[in-house]
């Protein structure tokens, strides 16, 4: 009893530090417009900055960049972000552009492509694309940070025992994007990033985008990372190869078109795939029982089964 009550005081100041903390975010607020909102949020959330681009229906709303990186810099709607698992759909499209012109097929056996995988059956590219591959980040070390290569990040995963058959189970992995990325490298005899700016950066305009590290990185923002609601500065990596899976970049413009193209596939001339395939590949929800398809994670209505939302990579990652 004593012990708990000289923990007692310590408990009241906890309790206040973090009512203090949250408290803002507390109760709806309402806004007149987008401006103000993201301005506000900024503060909110204990954001030093970031980009954002909103659109509906094929049209840009809103396109801004607020606050300031990690190195106390001005953001700016023409600078450079790493995409993280948010560029996975990116690496589904290039999939679905490649496949539209007969150079992989997403169901033939991994073996195909992708050799040291050879030996799994039921294994596809489908299954990558569904994250339903049969490995998950308990298996083996997702990071995998000594790998200077997608062929060294493929043969760390083949080194590891899947914990289920491909097709049971769905868990995210990004090495999974690396195998897709190496698949279509050789599948067209072309890199990566050649590919990215070939079939999707040049057809919407997205100029300001890459899939090439070493090309972005001198002009690359420093990251940062949240302490209690402090923003403390933050070595950003990116490895060279890792493009497929989360190192590729682009400008909050840029995503802007990105997001007009999928949003409405028919209003644009230039398209990586027309609006009749996206509509009946991506837009039709996933294939299997997993919730991933190309990249997205899809909510349906139990209901309908009509999808109500798209989200770009992993929330739990």
């Amino acid at each position: 009893m004593r012990f708990l009550k000289k923990l007692l005081p310590f408990a009241v100041i906890a309790a206040a530090a973090l009512l203090l903390l949250y408290l803002p975010d507390i109760g709806p607020e309402r806004y007149t417009d987008l401006a103000t909102f993201f301005k506000t949020e900024l503060k909110r959330q204990s954001c030093p900055g970031y980009g954002v681009a909103v659109v509906s229906g094929g049209a840009v709303l809103y396109v801004d960049a607020l606050g300031k990186d990690g190195g106390g810099a001005e953001l700016k709607v023409d600078s450079p972000f790493l995409l993280g698992e948010a560029g996975w759909p990116l690496t589904g499209l290039l999939a679905l552009s490649l496949a539209r012109d007969g150079f992989v097929d997403l169901d033939a056996p991994i073996g195909s492509y992708v050799t040291p995988l050879a030996d799994i059956p039921g294994l596809s590219l489908r299954s990558f694309l569904t994250q339903s591959s049969g490995w998950s980040p308990q298996d083996f070390d997702d990071l995998h940070p000594q790998a200077t290569s997608l062929e060294e990040a493929v043969a760390i995963l083949a080194s590891a025992q899947p914990s289920s058959p491909p097709g049971l189970k769905a868990r995210p992995i990004a090495t999974g994007f690396q195998v897709l990325g190496l698949a279509l490298q050789k599948a067209s005899g072309q890199p990566f990033a050649d590919l990215v700016s070939l079939r999707i950066f040049r057809p919407l305009g997205m100029g300001r985008s890459s899939a090439n590290p070493s090309a972005f990185r001198p002009s690359l923002p420093k990251g940062s990372a949240s302490f209690f609601g402090y923003s403390l500065p933050r070595r950003v990596e990116a490895p060279s190869f890792a493009a497929p899976s989360g190192t590729m970049t682009s400008t909050a413009s840029d995503i802007a078109a990105l997001l007009a193209y999928f949003s409405a596939p028919e209003k644009f001339p230039r398209t990586p795939i027309p609006a009749r395939y996206l509509r009946s590949t991506v837009f039709a929800g996933p294939a299997s029982a997993s919730p991933w398809s190309y990249g997205w994670l899809v909510e349906t209505d139990k209901a309908t089964g009509q999808i109500t939302e798209l989200r770009a990579g992993a929330p739990d990652l």
